[in-house]
């Protein structure tokens, strides 16, 4: 699909959108104004690809063109003084205790944000939750997600994608690079 295609997979329109430096379009309002307002500040070059809600990396696979293999998702945690947002390659599990450790946590602390204070707090929904640090929020990022080339990731909504390059989005993240992921 080229950058302005159309596909009607699962009877829903999926639009890509090109965003950022000297690029034109629109993402319909479907983007998180927090995270749209983000990316263009520090001058990223994105696209974002509109579609039927989802909230699982199984609905995604079914509901995007995109290949499931760039898909990466952030796991929102609650810290002391706010948000943890890890980035994991979809289809991988967290290892939680990795995750608290590098919070300075116990696991038996460490809890995943309820879906209302990260909608309020940070302008994101389940499914869309994007790996930045909007609302100061602290990026922890899986080593196996720089291995890819192109970061398939939410847009704090949970009706659109971002397509972001992995050197754009890891100077965007500003995050904190170490194994959060269970191995095999």
């Amino acid at each position: 699909m080229g950058s302005h295609g159309l596909d009607f997979g699962a009877g829903w329109p999926i639009l890509r959108h090109p965003h950022g430096a000297g690029a034109a379009g629109g993402d319909g309002g479907r983007m998180s104004p927090s995270v749209k307002r983000f990316l263009e500040e520090r001058g990223a070059r994105y696209a974002v690809e509109t579609h039927a809600p989802l909230i699982s990396f199984d609905d995604a696979k079914a509901i995007l063109s995109l290949d499931p293999a760039k898909m990466v998702k952030g796991l929102t945690f609650a810290r002391p003084g706010g948000f943890a947002i890890v980035a994991l390659r979809a289809a991988d599990r967290a290892d939680y205790k990795k995750i608290a450790d590098a919070l300075g946590l116990r696991r038996a602390d460490l809890r995943l944000a309820e879906a209302e204070h990260v909608r309020t707090e940070l302008d994101m929904e389940q499914g869309g939750v994007v790996p930045l640090p909007i609302g100061s929020a602290r990026v922890l990022i899986d080593r196996a997600v720089l291995e890819l080339d192109e970061i398939v990731c939410g847009t704090g909504r949970n009706t659109s994608t971002l397509i972001i390059g992995r050197e754009t989005w890891l100077e965007a993240a500003e995050g904190e690079v170490g194994d959060f992921a269970k191995a095999g």
